[in-house]
């Protein structure tokens, strides 16, 4: 379609959407709302079955097992894998050649041990977040009501 034919099509458009009563607008629009939600419909489902798609073939991947974490920093002994050499046979990634000084965790205490260790650690794992919210909240109310 030349540029002039789209010009004249749109000139009748206009004039014909001109003429229409209100019914027959409403009716148009209708119809095209119907025609959007269907093409949006068809996206959406085509979407959905490229993602089905997508999920089986990560289900079929297979596993790499990299090994134990064996290798250690000379300057922090952060652990490392055997091939996380750089170019130069050192292992950078923690303190860049004890550059940055990491400093080292103290122990955990005796109570944080048992609730991530022991038998009924798994109900605290299972409902860390829960814990770790109504702790924030039971925070933020005493702050909040001990100002009075």
């Amino acid at each position: 379609m030349s540029f002039l034919q789209t010009v004249e099509y749109n000139l009748r458009r206009r004039e014909q959407r001109a003429r229409e009563s209100l019914d027959e607008r409403f009716q148009r629009r209708s119809a095209r709302n119907a025609a959007d939600r269907l093409r949006w419909a068809r996206a959406c489902s085509e979407q959905q079955m490229a993602n089905r798609v997508n999920s089986q073939f990560k289900t079929n991947v297979l596993e790499r097992d990299c090994g134990m974490m064996m290798e250690i920093c000379n300057f922090c002994r952060a652990l490392y894998w055997r091939n996380e050499l750089n170019s130069s046979n050192k292992y950078t990634k923690c303190c860049h050649d004890g550059k940055v000084l990491v400093p080292i965790l103290a122990e955990t205490n005796d109570l944080l041990k048992e609730l991530l260790n022991s038998v009924e650690a798994r109900n605290h794992r299972q409902h860390i977040r829960e814990y770790n919210v109504k702790t924030r909240v039971y925070h933020y109310v005493n702050k909040k009501f001990s100002t009075f």
